[in-house]
């Protein structure tokens, strides 16, 4: 994990995103181990760099990662089950795509579903092209969104659709548009794979969108929008005249085509969210203002959320500024499926804060985020909250760590578990 400026200067984070990144990132991978950046301080004591500002707040950095990883470790948490999978493949280091950009780092790429799927409230796994071949037999959607398309990456979605009934694979135009083939270069689409071939629309499209699952009244303009031609293609969805959402049949499954950029979050927001909802598929999280969040499960009993305030992937690391916990502006609320009518306890772990609140008649749990860009809740049943009691222990150590100037950490949340 990096630390700031590739690891020569001042963290990009305050102390409680740190341990919050560190305990999340392992949660997520399921990691048995994290590596920390380089230390510059290798020819100083470690007595010396604790008095040299960079690197003593590095070495808080440092123990931070390091905590975050063994608490996320021994809490051995499990990710909420995906409803569906993605393919969002990253080529790192090769100039392909629609610009040249051999750095592909970045969450938000060009031509992916994830961050509206997201958004959406879903939960799905990731995967690239070689894995296509192992997704679970339960799996049922596979949405293909890779930075740039191959040509194995395509034949393997049509294996997959292919070998069972009642499959769904969603891909927008604009992937099927270009691929790599098998020996590296980059080619237009002329119906290798699925019998389609794609062109860029003339003009612009502005009007009502005609669809039986989606009410009349939404309106668009796209100022791009493509063609799809083949056999056995059925639209789903028009503007105007022209097919908005095609189908087509794949053995006894079906490949479903957006016509329009991915970019066209509302339209996308609207038509694949019906298509989701006619196949029994409903969002496990729903959002109030600007916040994301990630769900996971503990054997012991109590679940984990780690909510982030999206402005907040606005913050520009390239002029070294410390991104701050705190921040008044920042606010939103998650609503995440439990019991229905029921009491829960909330342990705000950063801030040291506890909350009884109650779920809804449909099971939803509202939990906000007030005056910070990042939290990490603790929930449990109410009648259980004797669960969270080493954690509140702890979070009253840290929330003191927070506030002061010491690079050693306190006793109690050190040794953990």
């Amino acid at each position: 994990m990096e630390t700031g400026r590739g690891g020569n200067g001042k963290p990009y984070y305050a102390p409680p995103l740190s341990y919050g990144m560190a305990y999340e990132i392992t949660a997520a991978l399921d990691a048995e181990f994290l590596e920390d950046d380089f230390w510059p301080g290798h020819q100083l004591t470690v007595a010396d760099s604790a008095t040299r500002g960079d690197n003593r707040e590095r070495m808080r950095q440092a123990l931070l990662y390091g905590l975050g990883f063994r608490h996320a470790y021994l809490d051995q948490l499990q990710r909420a089950k995906p409803q569906f999978a993605v393919v969002t493949q990253r080529r790192i280091f090769r100039p392909w795509g629609l610009e040249y950009a051999p750095w592909s780092l970045y969450i938000s790429l060009k031509g992916s579903f994830e961050e509206t799927l997201r958004s959406m409230g879903y939960t799905f796994s990731g995967w690239a092209d070689d894995g296509i071949s192992r997704l679970p037999e339960e799996n049922r959607y596979l949405f293909y969104c890779p930075e740039t398309a191959s040509l194995y990456g395509l034949k393997q979605v049509a294996d997959w659709l292919q070998a069972k009934a009642g499959r769904t694979a969603v891909i927008s135009a604009a992937t099927l548009a270009m691929f790599i083939d098998q020996t590296g270069v980059l080619n237009e689409n002329q119906g290798e794979v699925f019998g389609l071939k794609v062109k860029l629309g003339q003009g612009s499209l502005e009007g009502t969108v005609k669809s039986q699952s989606v009410p009349s009244e939404l309106n668009c303009k796209l100022e791009r929008y493509f063609q799809l031609s083949g056999q056995g293609l059925k639209p789903l969805c028009l503007l105007g005249e022209t097919p908005l959402v095609s189908q087509l049949a794949v053995g006894d499954s079906r490949l479903v085509v957006l016509n329009f950029e991915p970019e066209e979050t509302e339209l996308f927001t609207s038509l694949v969210g019906e298509l989701l909802r006619q196949d029994e598929l409903y969002p496990n999280l729903l959002y109030q203002g600007d916040v994301v969040a990630r769900v996971y499960e503990s054997k012991e009993g109590y679940t984990a959320v780690g909510i982030t305030y999206t402005p907040t992937k606005n913050h520009n690391k390239n002029q070294y500024q410390v991104l701050p916990f705190k921040d008044p502006e920042a606010k939103g609320t998650v609503k995440i499926k439990f019991e229905p009518e029921t009491d829960y306890y909330v342990l705000y772990y950063l801030e040291g804060k506890t909350s009884v609140l109650h779920t809804d008649a449909e099971g939803w749990l509202s939990v906000p985020l007030e005056g910070a860009h990042y939290g990490l809740a603790f929930i449990v049943e109410a009648e259980k909250k004797a669960l969270l009691a080493e954690k509140e222990t702890q979070a009253k150590e840290l929330v003191g760590y927070w506030e002061s100037d010491q690079i050693e950490l306190p006793e109690k949340v050190r040794l953990g578990k």
